[in-house]
C-alpha cells in the first residue's frame, strides 16, 4: 500500500549498540543516524539505575517527563568519538554505500543502483 505523498517512509537502517553511562553504568541501546540524530532505547533497569532519572524522581517528576540524561549524552558522544559507536549510513532513495546493511531479501542489484558494476543483463537505463 502506498503512503500519501505528504508521508515519507522511514528507510533508515542501523543496528542498536549498547552504551553504558560513564557516571552510573546504566546500559541503553543506541542507534546514531547522524551526528545530530540519536535513538536511545531505555529499559526499566536503566531508568532505575540512572542517577539523573533518580534525582528527578526524587523531585516528583515522572520518568516519562525526563528529557534525557546529560551524563549518558556525554557517554554516547564519547563512544562515537572513540569509534565504539558507529553512525548508521543513510539510505536515502534506496541508494546505500557499499557494505551498508540491507533489508532482508534485497541485493545490490535489486535495490541499490549505486553499489557497483552491473552485468548487461541487469543494467538499468
Amino acid at each position: 500500500m502506498a503512503l500519501p505523498a505528504a508521508v515519507r517512509s522511514d528507510d533508515r537502517h542501523g543496528a542498536a549498540q549498547a552504551v553504558d553511562c560513564a557516571r552510573c553504568g546504566a546500559s541503553v541501546q543506541v542507534v546514531k543516524f547522524s551526528p545530530q540524530h540519536t535513538s536511545v532505547q531505555w529499559t526499566a533497569a536503566a531508568v532505575e539505575r540512572c542517577a539523573e532519572f533518580r534525582a528527578r524522581a526524587a523531585e516528583g517528576t515522572a520518568s516519562a517527563q525526563v528529557g534525557g540524561c546529560g551524563a549518558l549524552r556525554a557517554s554516547i558522544d564519547h563512544a562515537v568519538a572513540a569509534g565504539a559507536l558507529m553512525i548508521a549510513p543513510p539510505s536515502y532513495g534506496g541508494v546505500s554505500p557499499a557494505g551498508a546493511p540491507r533489508p532482508p531479501g534485497e541485493t545490490a542489484d535489486s535495490a541499490y543502483p549505486g553499489d557497483g558494476p552491473r552485468s548487461p543483463a541487469n543494467a538499468r537505463p
